[in-house]
């Protein structure tokens, strides 16, 4: 099951503890007590999701721990964060020190996004991933893949502003994906959760039709290949 887990702000960005950070951030003492309870909060704002991203630099995939099954996909969430800075440098000469903080420089995000002046919202859009199957009954395809109806309903509509923890567990592995697919950005494009903006879905058929019979064929097979 997927757990909501800042923990690891602690260690990467050499602070007292993720409340401390969160509340330094803007975060009220009440939103840090609920982020950093045991067991991870079970229901999430998307906007909650965008303002830790922002204050963190991070994406989706680093707020979400993964307890289950060491076969699923999902296992790729649970990477250990890297070590404090000051425990790695302190035994390197001072050449590759000093090449490190250059590459540190040339990597580290604007300044301009830190202090919020890049504006744009972080959605959950499950709407996209079923697109991309070709479905073109969005509610009906949730359904078939388990959801009830009032839940197909409620993860479709455009005016839904929270998910349940548990519910983004689900959708991940109704899709076999990880939770930064399930997000899209919409803003400006210096922001660095624009790598999470996703492209307009592609109507296979149309480029079917404009593909030889023997292409076509061969792109079919290569689909089922992956069923």
């Amino acid at each position: 099951m997927l757990q909501l887990d800042i923990s690891w702000i602690t260690k990467v960005k050499n602070v007292e503890s993720a409340a401390v950070y969160l509340r330094e951030r803007g975060f009220t003492s009440r939103e840090t007590r609920s982020l950093t309870q045991p067991g991870g909060i079970k229901l999430v704002r998307d906007s909650t999701i965008q303002r830790i991203c922002e204050a963190a630099m991070c994406t989706p995939n680093d707020l979400f721990r993964f307890v289950g099954d060491a076969k699923s996909n999902l296992r790729v969430l649970n990477l250990l964060p890297p070590s404090r800075p000051a425990d790695l440098l302190k035994h390197l000469p001072q050449a590759a020190v000093e090449a490190l903080m250059d590459k540190a420089k040339e990597t580290a995000i604007p300044s301009a996004i830190a202090s919020g002046k890049l504006d744009g919202k972080l959605r959950l859009n499950v709407l996209h991933l079923i697109e991309q199957r070709q479905q073109l009954r969005p509610q009906r395809y949730l359904m078939e893949k388990g959801f009830t109806r009032m839940e197909a309903r409620k993860l479709l509509d455009p005016k839904r502003t929270s998910f349940k923890v548990t519910m983004l567990h689900r959708l991940c592995k109704c899709f076999g994906c990880l939770p930064n697919d399930l997000f899209n950005w919409e803003g400006s494009e210096a922001h660095h959760l624009n790598v999470l903006r996703k492209e307009p879905v592609v109507d296979l058929q149309q480029l079917m039709n404009n593909m030889t019979p023997q292409d076509a064929r061969r792109f079919l097979r290569q689909i089922r290949k992956n069923e």
